[in-house]
């Protein structure tokens, strides 16, 4: 290599700097001793290798280095006799932490390593050694790893195990929330049909009925985030689909300017149509709220090949997709309000001005789809929200039942593990002419379906219980009486179990909270 390092008689050249094991020449392995070979050996390393003198000047980087600091070969700050300080400055984040660090390191026999961020937005793990000649410190070997593309992956799953948490903790309070709308609903209805109720008394029970509702639609977008909400897919136009939005949107902003860019053909996707259009619909609201002295909306979509060439690029399984594009000229995020936009319950509007679960339905509903969704975003420069749909997907259909009323004179077995909503659905059944057993658990609705195998028509079945759940109980139902007539219910929907139940033949779903016309149709649709 040649270097001649003769800054204060250090060292004669670099195989004589680089380790004490190196001290010694006449000691080296013969392979060793051909210079050549050694620097070979440095510039095969794939981290960035940086010797530094004990003056803080560079003695010698390898070729690497020059690649993953992104500056150009033959660069005059990386020409010895620079200084450290000349080459990383300007290209370091939080640089006097980092300094503060070199300067403790001065002249200490310390092994050291940490992370580093570059302006670049790169991660680089460094380690630093000390440099030894006549068994004294003489400098330091500094090796930069990139890490960034091991940072963004642990940073993903991070955040996914989060989401999936919230997810969970959201999906179950939703669940026992509804099973208490289900009470409220329940004794609403009862009361409705009182003869005795005044005029006054019903129009109060109807205002509970209506709040109940919006509680309930509260709730599905808990749900909806969650994932847990069953939807019905179909081949669509996604494109037809947003002009159809963005005219419904349209109609009351007209300070907000809207555009559309639309590939054609665009590839159809299978997907819940309502569903992408309340997508739509909250990313509309959000560009909109960002911006309360008007602005503009830009609405592109096209079509997407990920394959071997750029799977690096998206970070998704190679395939066809769908791309939308809703961006905004609008306020804009930080960092870390992006990190935590799709998390329910966050807002930056402020109290009073929603509920701060329009993102996080987004999230849940392009997740359930099998799709990405992706932000852009600088504080005063607007946002990019860009969602992945894929085209060859698959999903189960299910089918809806024609309207029927009620059909009494009937036994109904209902099981379900909250005493209140048994008591309250038992009411609600004897009051629209039906017999009812009920049982707490799916082990003792079992038991009673087959000690009455003969005189019961239909089975209303909770999703969620201990011991036995829906799909458990079902089977043994099953087991009993391959022609069981079944209605699960559950206040949520597991999307995966509640289709493999229907699919097995379950004759209907109801959504707690659900009031007594409901009940009636599914109950008098089954049993006609």
């Amino acid at each position: 290599m040649n270097l001649n390092l003769n800054d204060d008689g250090i060292q004669e050249n670099l195989d004589e700097t680089m380790s004490p094991t190196f001290c010694n020449s006449c000691e080296l392995p013969s392979f060793f001793q051909d210079e050549r070979l050694f620097q070979a050996t440095i510039e095969s390393i794939k981290d960035g290798v940086l010797v530094v003198g004990e003056k803080g000047n560079i003695l010698y980087r390898n070729s690497q280095l020059f690649d993953m600091w992104e500056i150009p070969d033959q660069s005059p700050e990386l020409i010895p006799p620079k200084l450290l300080k000349d080459f990383t400055a300007g290209r370091i984040k939080n640089s006097d932490t980092f300094f503060s660090k070199v300067e403790q390191l001065h002249g200490s026999r310390e092994k050291y390593s940490d992370t580093l961020a570059l302006e670049n937005g790169k991660i680089f793990e460094y380690f630093s050694t000390p440099l030894f000649y006549s068994e004294m410190v003489q400098g330091r070997v500094w090796t930069f790893r990139d890490i960034t593309e091991r940072k963004r992956l642990e940073s993903q799953l991070i955040h996914a195990q989060k989401m999936e948490a919230i997810g969970t903790l959201a999906a179950g309070m939703a669940h026992d929330f509804n099973n208490i709308l289900m009470i409220i609903q329940g004794c609403t209805s009862l009361l409705l049909m009182d003869e005795n109720s005044s005029g006054y008394g019903n129009r109060r029970l109807k205002e509970i009925e209506k709040h109940v509702k919006t509680a309930a639609d509260l709730i599905q977008q808990l749900l909806g985030f969650a994932g847990k909400t069953i939807h019905f897919p179909q081949s669509i136009d996604i494109s037809e689909l947003i002009g159809k939005t963005i005219l419904l949107f349209d109609r009351n902003h007209s300070a907000i300017s809207l555009h559309e860019k639309h590939h054609h053909p665009l590839w159809k996707v299978t997907a819940d149509s309502l569903q992408l259009e309340q997508v739509v619909l909250n990313l509309l609201a959000n560009a909109w709220q960002s911006m309360p002295h008007g602005g503009t909306i830009r609405v592109e979509t096209d079509n997407l090949l990920v394959d071997k060439k750029n799977i690096d690029e998206y970070h998704m399984p190679c395939g066809r997709y769908v791309r939308v594009k809703i961006s905004d000229t609008g306020m804009g995020m930080d960092h870390s309000t992006q990190k935590r936009i799709f998390e329910p319950f966050f807002t930056t509007h402020g109290m009073g001005r929603g509920s701060g679960l329009g993102l996080a339905t987004v999230y849940g509903i392009i997740k359930n789809h099998d799709g990405e969704i992706r932000v852009e975003s600088q504080k005063g420069h607007g946002t990019l929200f860009t969602l992945y749909f894929p085209v060859d997907r698959t999903i189960q259909e299910h089918r809806e039942e024609d309207p029927m009323t009620m059909n009494a004179c009937k036994t109904v077995l209902i099981i379900d593990d909250e005493e209140m909503v048994l008591d309250v659905g038992t009411a609600m059944l004897n009051k629209m002419g039906y017999q009812v057993l009920s049982a707490g658990s799916g082990l003792e609705g079992a038991k009673i379906y087959e000690e009455n195998i003969h005189g019961i028509d239909l089975v209303i079945l909770d999703m969620i219980m201990p011991a036995a759940n829906g799909k458990e109980t079902y089977d043994k139902l099953k087991e009993i009486d391959p022609e069981v007539k079944v209605i699960l219910s559950s206040g949520y929907s597991l999307n995966d179990q509640a289709a493999e139940i229907l699919d097995c033949g379950c004759n209907d779903f109801i959504q707690k909270p659900f009031n007594m016309a409901s009940l009636s149709q599914k109950v008098g649709n089954i049993l006609r």
